[in-house]
């Protein structure tokens, strides 16, 4: 199968998907900052009920502090709205193109109800790629303008 197919086969479901880590849009940002941290997570869903209202990530929280908020206040306030979202049957180059387009690091994947069932990251969806296909992607060298001398780098 060539690269191109190969990429195009994958979904976002093939990917190692994070399962949906929610918060209400009521709950602080102090409790949205202890999830992210006891769950080494770099997002929230921020929900109504079951339905995703928005999504909270470490950009958020830089966001947040700097505008002078406390651990106290809503989540609601400092989230981001009606994120855009995928699909787990989605293509995953679909997934990407919403990331590399909106500058996005986090997307949060929907049932056909708009409810949240897990979130695709960049870096989990690049990992899945590079297993897929290591010669093409771990052999590169670090700066493609550079070549090592040999074969072994050196």
């Amino acid at each position: 199968m060539g690269l191109q197919r190969l990429i195009r086969s994958q979904r976002v479901a093939d990917v190692d998907c994070r399962d949906p880590i929610t918060l209400d849009a009521r709950a602080t940002l102090g409790e949205a900052l202890r999830v992210m941290q006891t769950r080494a997570v770099g997002c929230v869903l921020a929900t109504e009920g079951e339905a995703l209202v928005g999504i909270f990530t470490e950009r958020d929280v830089v966001r947040a502090l700097a505008a002078g908020a406390t651990m106290a206040a809503p989540l609601a306030d400092h989230m981001s709205r009606n994120p855009t979202c995928v699909r787990s049957d989605d293509p995953l180059v679909k997934a990407l193109g919403h990331m590399c387009r909106g500058g996005f690091r986090h997307l949060p994947i929907v049932d056909g109800a708009g409810k949240p069932i897990g979130s695709v990251s960049v870096k989990r969806a690049l990992h899945h790629l590079g297993d897929l296909m290591p010669g093409a992607v771990y052999n590169l060298p670090p700066d493609p303008h550079e070549y090592p001398a040999t074969a072994e780098g050196g």
